[in-house]
């Protein structure tokens, strides 16, 4: 049981800001693939940012027209899926001494 818990705890981790949004959305990599226009095998190299979505690239824009969010909130200048980054500081902590 707490080895799961750390798996689930380290995926988090390690999501793409566009993987979570998909899953917020309901729709498997193989939907979103589909309404895009292009594979489930070159989706999930986006969504893990094994593959760069250039501004210019007509995906980006796709993905973030289904996703309904804009492309700057899912990549970075060079078109790398950006990751969740977990607060500094836990809720309730801030400015605590």
């Amino acid at each position: 049981m707490a080895a799961n818990l750390v798996r689930k705890r380290t995926r988090l981790a390690t999501m793409t800001i566009l993987e979570l949004t998909r899953r917020l959305r309901g729709l498997s990599q193989a939907r979103l693939a589909h309404l895009i226009g292009t594979s489930h095998d070159k989706f999930g190299r986006i969504e893990r940012g094994l593959r760069l979505v250039p501004a210019h690239d007509p995906l980006r824009g796709a993905i973030a027209g289904v996703l309904q969010i804009p492309a700057e909130c899912l990549f970075d200048e060079k078109g790398s899926a950006l990751e969740v980054t977990a607060p500094s500081t836990a809720p309730g902590r801030q400015g605590a001494a």
